[in-house]
Parts: C-alpha cells; structure tokens; sequence
C-alpha cells in the first residue's frame, strides 16, 4: 500500500509542473540550466528522491542519469513560488548530491566534496 502514496506524489508533482518541455541545449544566459518560466509549485509526501529528479529533469528537456545511491532515498516536498533552477538545486542541496552536464544529460550523483 505504500505504493500509493508515491503515486500520487508524483501525480501531483506532474499536474504542478505541467506540460511540455523546455529545450535543454546550454546554459541560460543568467547561467542556471533550466530556463525562467512561471513559478511553480510543487508538493508531495514520500516521493522517491529518484523519481523527483527524473520528472523536474525531463521537464526542463535533459535526460538524466542518477547513482544508484539515491534510488533509495524519499523526499517530501512544499515548494511554492519556484523555478525549475530553484526545485533541482533544493533537492541537491538537501541530499548531499552534485550533477555534471554533459551534452543533454545531467549525471546526479552524491557530492564528493
């Protein structure tokens, strides 16, 4: 049953984030990755931090590729009023993770400080 609950965190995350996405070719000119669209918000209990990675990811038009480490880490989510920027740097700051662009793909691994 805990299943459902994760499903539909990520139905509510999809419904906040809408539809379509952005064009993921380089950095935006004020230097983030995703481009400046309306602010969004975003709330869901017990996500997988995976699945929350994937979805802001795809939306803003970059594949994704995670270490395995963070299949198995949840998040809960309430962000109100923000970009997609603002939604994938929350999560990697809170989880101790770091990304490497390469091309259109963002690797997303624990931070090696």
């Amino acid at each position: 049953m805990r299943a459902i609950p994760a499903i539909l965190a990520t139905l509510s995350l999809l419904l906040c984030l809408g539809p379509g996405r952005a064009l993921a070719n380089t950095l935006t000119p004020d230097g983030g990755l995703f481009p400046k669209r309306d602010n969004l918000f975003i709330q869901a209990t017990d996500l997988p931090l995976r699945e929350a990675l994937m979805l802001i990811c795809d939306k803003g038009g970059y594949n994704v590729a995670l270490a395995s480490e963070i299949g198995r880490t949840k998040v809960d989510l309430n962000l109100r009023g923000v970009t997609l920027d603002e939604a994938f740097t929350s999560l990697l700051l809170a989880n101790g993770l770091s990304y490497k662009k390469s091309g259109k793909t963002l690797i997303i691994r624990p931070d090696q400080e």
